[in-house]
């Protein structure tokens, strides 16, 4: 933010101090319509800049409004915290967050103190108001959701105005035309800032917009075509991706793979590595090639999980590499090299006997 600027984020801790009606928070400071009612307001504890006769500047927020939905905002400051209520001083936060106070009377407290009143804005100069605290009254009326996000108030909100000499600034009050004229140029410098200002969160993996994720993944050499991914898993890739790249041709970069989807155990059987009687038993399971290699997945069969791992299977195993992918299921257990077909089940078990001199080799499972 520029020199000389304030800037006072409305975030999730500030929201939830203050009244909030047809409106739920939600993570990150983000305001949501809620319910069927077609009047809802939003009433913020006082903002206190802690210097008497402070020159607020600017009030600005992002409105995603649907439907017929107005929106209304009002803001007053003042140097007193309190208000004569039934002739009895009252903080002004205490009246103004009591849900059984009626609109209007807090809507002629606001006209009394002399606020402003903005009507389809959500973006308004504060020129005028000065006073140690701040109130700000955020008003939807219609049918129609509406989601309000990026609160901010700056002071005294612009930096044009102040650079030229003296000469053009003494004897203009706060709210003077050419102030208010530089102002347009100043808001946008400090939306420029602020947008370059938030450049390393577009960066940021666990805050990056989704639409970003892709470019990310051309970036780092991967191959993402179709959007096949959700952007949860999307950012746990890219994530890997360092590692993945790393192990590029290795059974290890198969293992990484595989862990970004299934939680299962899973079984990595290389050919090369498997005795003569073991490739003879099924030579259709475990390959014809000492490149091949065969993945058991302890899960029933999901087609869409295949097709994932086989598209980025492909982009990371050895280069004559050909990867079989066998989902056992839950019923395909026997032993270590054992595997029921895709439409195979053991409907139940039954008691089996062996002979004298039967022996078993590899690892053997009797239930």
């Amino acid at each position: 933010m520029a020199n000389g600027i304030r800037e006072y984020r409305l975030g999730s801790a500030r929201l939830a101090r203050g009244l909030l009606e047809g409106f739920t928070l939600e993570t990150g400071g983000v305001l949501r319509t809620a319910g069927d009612v077609q009047q809802r307001s939003i009433f913020l504890a006082g903002l206190d800049s802690a210097q008497e006769d402070c020159p607020w500047g600017r009030l600005s927020f992002r409105a995603d409004l649907q439907g017929d939905a107005v929106l209304t905002v009002r803001a007053y400051a003042s140097n007193d915290f309190v208000v004569l209520q039934d002739g009895a001083p009252l903080p002004v936060d205490a009246f103004l967050l009591d849900s059984a106070e009626p609109p209007i009377r807090k809507a002629k407290l606001f006209a009394a103190a002399g606020g402003i009143k903005c009507v389809g804005s959500s973006d308004l100069l504060l020129y005028g108001q000065q006073g140690r605290y701040l109130w700000i009254w955020i008003e939807l009326n219609g049918e129609g959701d509406g989601v309000l996000d990026r609160l901010r108030v700056l002071v005294p909100g612009d930096n044009f105005y102040r650079t030229f000499p003296a000469l053009y600034q003494n004897g203009q009050p706060e709210d003077a035309f050419f102030h208010r004229y530089l102002s347009i140029f100043s808001s946008l410098y400090s939306d420029l800032q602020d947008t370059v200002d938030r450049l390393p969160a577009y960066l940021d993996l666990d805050t990056a917009p989704a639409e970003a994720l892709p470019i990310f993944a051309q970036w780092l050499g991967l191959e993402l075509d179709g959007n096949f991914l959700p952007p949860e898993d999307l950012r746990r890739l890219l994530r890997l991706a360092p590692q993945l790249i790393a192990a590029k041709g290795t059974r290890r970069a198969i293992e990484l793979v595989v862990g970004l989807f299934v939680e299962e155990p899973v079984y990595l059987v290389e050919h090369n590595l498997l005795n003569r009687n073991q490739l003879a038993s099924d030579s259709l399971l475990y390959g014809d090639s000492p490149f091949d290699c065969t993945l058991l997945i302890s899960r029933p069969s999901d087609e869409l999980l295949r097709a994932r791992l086989t598209f980025l299977i492909d982009q990371f195993k050895p280069l004559r590499c050909r990867v079989r992918l066998i989902f056992l299921g839950s019923q395909g257990r026997l032993d270590a090299f054992s595997y029921l077909d895709l439409n195979a089940c053991l409907l139940q078990f039954s008691p089996g006997s062996l002979d004298d001199g039967s022996a078993q080799a590899g690892m053997t499972c009797l239930q």
